[in-house]
């Protein structure tokens, strides 16, 4: 059975300079992908609530502007 050590810590004196800068490189394109994934997110909601302001549209409980509004959003996403 091995032994187990606990307890250590390892310091390593070398230059990290370029693994700084490629983690944040790394840490940058992972918000960006996240904010990517909420537009997203958000773009399906909004196709969602634009199928049922068709109907809503259709039986003037919206008015156009309010249904024109929805549609600009989602272009904007797009």
């Amino acid at each position: 059975m091995a032994n187990r050590i606990k307890g250590i810590t390892v310091e390593i004196g070398g230059d990290t300079t370029k693994l700084q800068t490629a983690l944040k490189g790394v840490n940058t394109e992972i918000r960006n992908t996240q904010s990517q994934l909420r537009d997203v997110e958000k773009l399906e909601t909004l196709r969602t609530a634009a199928e049922q302001a068709n109907t809503v549209l259709a039986n003037g409980e919206i008015s156009q502007e309010q249904y024109d509004a929805l549609q600009r959003e989602i272009i904007e996403l797009e």
